[in-house]
């Protein structure tokens, strides 16, 4: 992967990473080669951690524009929001980010709202997602070449996943690890 230096610092010393370890949550990590690790986002509630999202950046070959995309791991026992909300969640703001991040101003709520209405449209197929190596079966929907996905819960996992991720990206599959 070429990366500038600002980026390979980042990749070096991935932003929260002390507080991503703290939470003891698993993170979903990408298998793609040309996918690297900038840093983690935290959620709280409380005080207390409901979520972690790993910030990935994927820049295939030489292209000037690598693309950034996300996983998260979610822990709602403190929560009552349903984990297909979560996966809308982050596809909303997978998808306003991007506009921002292309210079756009940030969303008004009217945006927001239009948004959230046309992600609850789509229908929600089942995909198959390779994680540690095995297939996990998935809800999830394609909007603009990004796959979003849920990982339903596991015996092994108590939490679940969501990812909003290229689908050139997908094919690699996932590793879950402690950050």
């Amino acid at each position: 992967m070429h990366v500038n230096s600002t980026v390979a610092q980042m990749v070096s010393h991935p932003h929260n990473l002390a507080s991503a370890r703290a939470t003891g949550f698993p993170v979903l990590r990408s298998l793609d080669a040309a996918a690297v690790v900038l840093g983690y986002s935290l959620t709280y509630l409380n005080q207390v951690p409901i979520s972690v999202e790993v910030n990935h950046l994927y820049a295939e070959g030489r292209d000037p524009r690598p693309v950034p995309f996300t996983t998260r791991t979610h822990d709602d026992q403190l929560t009552a929001v349903a984990s297909h909300q979560r996966l809308h969640d982050h596809a909303v703001s997978h998808r306003m980010n991007a506009d921002t991040r292309r210079g756009a101003p940030t969303p008004s709520r009217e945006q927001i709202r239009s948004e959230r209405q046309l992600v609850a449209r789509l229908d929600v197929d089942v995909v198959e997602v390779l994680v540690d190596g095995r297939p996990v079966m998935a809800d999830g929907f394609e909007i603009d070449e990004v796959m979003f996905v849920r990982l339903l819960e596991s015996a092994e996992h108590p939490f679940y996943f969501t990812a909003a991720v290229p689908i050139a990206v997908l094919g690699a599959g996932f590793t879950t690890a402690r950050p």
